[in-house]
């Protein structure tokens, strides 16, 4: 049990340190920054830099190795001309010198304003949510305080799952370097959060603040469903189908997809002027399925296809954004046609050969390879001049040979009835 507690305390030991040094190497590279920001002429807003040379000032100040490297080898990896080549190692000099100087805040010689070199500590820090009904999807940071300008403050952030780790085995990570009062982040949903700040310039380093309060990061929606498509439309009995696919979104934020909505609707063509109201359906289908056979449209009509995925928090829906298409059903006659070309094949029986029907029989044959554009019925609406042609000489030449045979065997019988 005390081999345990001595490698456990070691351990922690480790942390610290290295949580520390990492501390250090941030403040210096903000101190870094803010001499760099501090020797251009103007600053406009968020953007300090503004000027080549300030470019080429912030080379440096990011190497975390810079005092274990030589400033010629660090700026010569930078693509820099040899006019600005000399910034860039004077700020790596200086990266190097307050490295060296690590603890001593006495004020810098030549510097009349003391409150340059003590830095007022951050002060109440918060964190804003974003608006509830709202797409913004990032956290506001903020605290107060007056600093000199070209001050840079480092924000650091701890962030763990509530349950599955616990507050003293979590680290502080830096988020980010601002020289803004307030700035906007995006964190991950289903986590715990604390922040805190320090300011800093070239001169010093004020302390970190207090921690903020504890900031869950509520869940977001899903990400829109990916390769949303129609791979097949089909007229059965007068009715079209529409089969559609679709891939589950690239991220739902750590909720899994419980279901998808899917709505089609009925839209009008341009040139159709008349007022009518368009029904939504809706279809929910379960999370892992990834395709639907929607029934019933009417064909050669427009629709609109849409389609979101959701997820379900504490008894609440997550609706990702829509993604839609437009389609085109296809018309009855096309399905019509299609069904002609491939009919059924029907059993006859020897019986219905001698069956006399009233039909008259058409013999198609006689047109050319190309198959017929109208669909061959009982009526003789929509049939062609050469069927109905043919019809009336198919039917006058059965008259016709009907009347002659009845008078043939009237001639012969009558004189046997004389006799």
């Amino acid at each position: 049990m005390k081999v345990f507690k001595f490698y456990f305390g070691i351990s922690l030991i480790g942390i610290y340190m290295g949580f520390l040094n990492g501390c250090l190497a941030t403040l210096r590279s903000a101190r870094c920054r803010s001499r760099c920001f501090a020797a251009q002429d103007t600053a406009t807003g968020n953007d300090f830099c503004v000027s080549q040379s300030c470019l080429v000032c912030l080379k440096p100040c990011n190497v975390r190795e810079a005092h274990v490297l030589s400033c010629s080898l660090i700026c010569g990896l930078y693509n820099i001309s040899n006019v600005t080549k000399g910034i860039c190692e004077d700020s790596c000099k200086f990266l190097q010198k307050i490295h060296l100087e690590e603890g001593n805040s006495t004020c810098p010689e030549g510097v009349s304003n003391y409150s340059k070199c003590v830095l007022m500590k951050p002060e109440n820090v918060q964190v804003a949510a974003p608006v509830r009904n709202k797409r913004l999807e990032n956290y506001t940071i903020s605290w107060n305080g007056k600093w000199p300008s070209s001050t840079v403050f480092v924000v650091l952030a701890k962030q763990w799952k509530k349950g599955s780790s616990t507050d003293a085995n979590t680290v502080w990570i830096e988020l980010m370097q601002t020289t803004l009062q307030s700035v906007q982040v995006n964190l991950q949903p289903l986590f715990w959060y604390q922040f805190k700040v320090a300011a800093s310039n070239q001169y010093g380093a004020s302390p970190f603040s207090l921690p903020s309060r504890l900031m869950f990061a509520r869940p977001r929606p899903p990400l829109p469903p990916r390769a949303f498509n129609v791979t097949e439309m089909q007229v059965v009995k007068g009715r079209v189908q529409v089969h559609v696919v679709w891939k589950k979104p690239v991220s739902s934020f750590g909720l899994p997809v419980s279901a998808y909505r899917l709505s089609w609707s009925r839209r009008l063509d341009d040139k159709t002027k008349k007022y009518m109201a368009l029904k939504v359906t809706d279809k929910h289908t379960m999370g892992n399925t990834t395709d639907y056979r929607i029934n019933d449209l009417f064909p050669n009509t427009t629709y609109l296809l849409e389609l979101r995925a959701m997820t379900t928090w504490r008894r609440r829906n997550l609706k990702s954004k829509r993604v839609t298409i437009r389609i085109r059903t296809p018309s009855d006659n096309a399905a019509k046609l299609h069904i002609q070309n491939k009919p059924p094949i029907k059993k006859v029986k020897f019986g219905d050969i001698f069956k006399n029907t009233s039909k008259p029989r058409v013999d198609l044959t006689t047109h050319s390879s190309s198959p017929p554009t109208d669909v061959v019925t009982s009526s003789n609406e929509g049939v062609s001049a050469d069927v109905k042609k043919q019809r009336s000489i198919g039917q006058v030449n059965t008259v016709s040979w009907f009347a002659l045979s009845t008078l043939m065997i009237l001639t012969y019988m009558v004189p046997f009835g004389l006799r």
